[in-house]
């Protein structure tokens, strides 16, 4: 049986209001907003019921990058024009049927989120295997060696799955890594500017985001770090021992969310270990932590840093090549960040010393981030302003 999350109530949004974009080089980036057009879809109320679109969008794993999956649905809602054909769907009679699955592999909180999603898109959303063939399918996870081999062939092992379909536009393919010889697929995209074809995922349900207020009058400011920082993770938390000592005496917390998923105790021997002086500016959160749950921590936040040095910068996200989701999250809740140069470049992001403080090296870290608590705490009485 198909589960229907909610009553698909009215899905038409018309609200259009400006943008702002903020660009540097070739590159530009929308911010992405509350309000959207979505008027170009026939409203489910009027459409013919043998007239819907079906999009089924397939999970790899329970709850794999379920962040991502509102972005996409998002870009297909959209009725910007200048977006790639594969995204465009029939708005003439068509109301479009999105499909996330298979069922096992969404968790309570993630249905929760879509629950809440389900009100704004341009089309109800069901937890289920389509009843019928697609006519849009997009593979939300996978990865270069899924797709072609270095030989510029289609990989045995996987040619059934993914190979037949590369190249074929009823399927769209969400790689997650660096993969040149895929370049040329127009049905594979990927999660950074720098590649041929892009979607950044930091879009996010306008319910949630829209809670998401800056916290205006209130101590300490909270900075959150989000992901793997365990031992030769993704994130340098040295970088930030240097500057938490130097700033302790500003009213701050870094809250860490994530860590050793089967050991929380793991996790919090290594930020003792890593800031022993300091222990106390420090708040974990250790995972597996729900879905909706973990939107609400993100939330609840100031300053979303993702502790990307150049070394991580090259060798973890493949010089740019492969998404940093601390950015995703930042950009989607309209939250300040401190940020590398050459990852802030990638998405068009550029120092103003209000929402954004950029570095050059890990070693210059700790200035941006004295500037940050500088500019956003009262110096006569540490409350945030």
């Amino acid at each position: 049986m198909v589960l229907v999350i909610v009553a698909i109530g009215s899905h038409l949004i018309t609200n259009i209001i400006y943008i702002p974009k903020i660009s540097i080089t070739n590159v530009e980036l929308v911010l992405p907003e509350l309000e959207y057009d979505y008027s170009c879809y026939t409203p489910a109320m009027t459409a013919a019921a043998n007239n819907n679109t079906i999009v089924y969008l397939i999970l790899p794993y329970y709850d794999m990058h379920s962040e991502t999956i509102y972005s996409y649905i998002h870009k297909l809602c959209s009725c910007n024009r200048g977006k790639d054909d594969i995204w465009t769907l029939n708005t003439a009679a068509s109301t479009p049927h999105f499909y996330i699955g298979p069922k096992l592999y969404v968790n309570t909180g993630f249905r929760r989120v879509l629950a809440e999603f389900n009100n704004t898109s341009c089309g109800p959303i069901f937890i289920d295997k389509p009843p019928v063939e697609p006519h849009l399918t997009i593979f939300t996870t996978t990865y270069c060696d899924h797709l072609l081999d270095e030989q510029k062939s289609i990989s045995i092992e996987h040619y059934k799955k993914f190979g037949s379909k590369v190249n074929d536009t009823k399927y769209i393919f969400i790689c997650h890594d660096n993969c040149p010889h895929a370049e040329w697929a127009p049905n594979i995209y990927f999660l950074t500017p720098r590649h041929n074809r892009y979607i950044v995922p930091s879009f996010f349900p306008p319910t949630i985001v829209g809670s998401s207020k800056r916290r205006k009058n209130k101590s300490p400011l909270v900075f959150l770090v989000l992901g793997d920082f365990m031992d030769g993770g993704k994130r340098n938390i040295n970088s930030l021992k240097r500057a938490i000592g130097a700033s302790r005496d500003y009213n701050f917390t870094v809250r860490f969310l994530g860590g050793d998923k089967r050991n929380s105790t793991r996790s919090e021997n290594l930020l003792r270990k890593v800031f022993p002086s300091d222990y106390d500016k420090i708040d974990l959160i250790p995972g597996p932590v729900d879905t909706y749950d973990f939107m609400e921590h993100v939330s609840g936040v100031d300053v979303v840093l993702p502790l990307v040095d150049k070394a991580i910068f090259n060798s973890k996200y493949q010089g740019g090549k492969k998404l940093t989701s601390s950015v995703s999250w930042g950009l989607g809740f309209h939250k300040k960040m401190i940020l590398y140069r050459p990852l802030a470049e990638l998405f068009g992001i550029q120092q103003d010393k209000f929402y954004y403080w950029l570095h050059n090296e890990s070693e210059t870290f700790d200035l941006a981030f004295r500037a940050c608590l500088e500019n956003n705490l009262n110096p006569k009485n540490g409350v945030f302003i």
